[in-house]
């Protein structure tokens, strides 16, 4: 994802120009530090006239920026009618001048903005998240996914295909499962062997036989080369039926894949594909899981699932080939997550909604034989009850806190958005 951008606007009056330097500096500051690209004057504007005409569609997020009181009725001329934040601090009456103008917009019902309100420690997260949120939707527009399966397959995800392309504007490519099939059967055992000493030589393997991670590496190759064949940036695909074709599962191939940047979701979960583009924009690899148990006393879930990337997994830790979890088929991987904060979420189409979650990853390779095979105990921020009251199965986990981007992009796109 290319770098949001924030347009800063300053205002000041004559009477405080020379104390608001120092204000309208560290604002800017923080919000590069936050790893936005800041545009807009370095110095306060004291009239109308001193604000730039530009079109400000063309950035992420807008701001203006009260360096000083007394700026109430210029701030409601800039704002009037417009999503913009007005961004006030502790000091020089900065937030009375944000009261005043906004109550000014609401009596002529022109206000249309949003006020954030700090101590200048850093730059306010519904900002950044605005302008995250903004470029991640600009930059979801260019890519595209390829479902694999056959004609039946494709009729029954028709209306999912169609949401998607008009939430997120993703191209969706259908690709015949039978592709796939013929190129698995072209792929040599030479090749397959190397990749697998090459990705996992460190690993420990458990039920799976030489032949079985022979065929996987096979597996791994057809997908990326028919990604590479339909230019797409990812896949998801009917994974049960593959393997009644194959004898193989999709697994260690889209773990493989994952941390090449292509996103591979299995099941042919077309909202989790859209979360994980989102993740992979902001942050990079991100896991797909079922949740699978719950803790009401210790507030923790348990996801599982046999996809994780290994470049989420703690340095040391040692990756475990496991058979897949269901079909015995194929092999699957048992990754040891990195014990950090995370974020979790879950997309449903009908209804439009995104359920987040924040916590931290507390336990990993539990090692249950009964579940599939990567398994994350998580302790939630929130509640686990507020959770099961409204989410699905599958949810997506990525390190890091991004509640308030994820937050913002569903009320882009009219999300109903549960914060757990």
């Amino acid at each position: 994802m290319d770098q949001p951008t924030v347009l800063i606007i300053p205002l000041a009056t004559k009477m405080h120009m020379d104390r608001s330097v120092e204000p309208v500096n560290l604002a800017r500051e923080l919000l590069a530090r936050s790893g936005v690209k800041v545009f807009g004057r370095k110095s306060p504007a004291l009239k109308a006239d001193d604000v730039p005409k530009v079109p400000t569609n063309e950035y992420d997020a807008v701001v203006v920026f009260l360096a000083s009181g007394g700026t109430s009725e210029l701030a409601s001329r800039i704002v009037a009618g417009n999503p913009y934040f007005i961004w006030a601090y502790d000091e020089m009456n900065s937030l009375s001048s944000a009261l005043s103008a906004r109550e000014k917009l609401k009596g002529i019902e022109a206000w249309r903005g949003e006020i954030v309100y700090n101590s200048l420690d850093e730059a306010p997260e519904s900002i950044v998240g605005q302008a995250r949120a903004s470029r991640l939707l600009k930059s979801m527009k260019d890519l595209k996914i390829g479902l694999i399966g056959d004609e039946e397959y494709f009729e029954d995800k028709a209306d999912e295909l169609k949401i998607l392309s008009e939430l997120f504007g993703i191209c969706v490519v259908k690709i015949s499962v039978m592709d796939v099939i013929e190129d698995f059967k072209k792929q040599t055992e030479e090749d397959a062997s190397k990749v697998m000493d090459e990705k996992f030589s460190n690993a420990t393997v458990m039920e799976p036989s030489r032949k079985d991670l022979i065929k996987s590496g096979k597996m791994y190759l057809a997908l990326k080369s028919v990604i590479e064949a339909n230019r797409v940036d990812g896949v998801s695909l009917d994974c049960f039926r593959l393997i009644k074709r194959t004898g193989t599962s999709a697994c260690l191939g889209f773990a493989l894949l994952i941390d090449e940047g292509k996103v591979s979701v299995c099941e042919g979960d077309l909202r989790s594909s859209a979360l994980m583009m989102l993740f992979r924009e902001v942050v990079g690899p991100s896991w797909l899981g079922n949740l699978v148990q719950v803790d009401r006393n210790l507030n923790t879930v348990t996801l599982a699932h046999c996809t994780a990337p290994m470049s989420l997994a703690e340095a040391g830790g040692s990756i475990v080939l496991r058979s897949h979890f269901e079909s015995g088929e194929g092999v699957s991987l048992d990754v040891p997550l990195k014990r950090l904060p995370v974020t979790v979420a879950n997309m449903q189409f009908k209804p439009l909604q995104m359920v987040i979650a924040r916590g931290e990853l507390v336990e990993s390779q539990i090692g249950k034989f009964s579940l599939c095979r990567t398994q994350a105990k998580i302790k939630l921020t929130g509640k686990v009850d507020r959770l099961l009251q409204s989410t699905g199965n599958h949810h997506v986990m990525a390190y890091g806190d991004w509640n308030e981007t994820l937050l913002r992009v569903g009320e882009r796109l009219g999300m109903s958005v549960i914060e757990v």
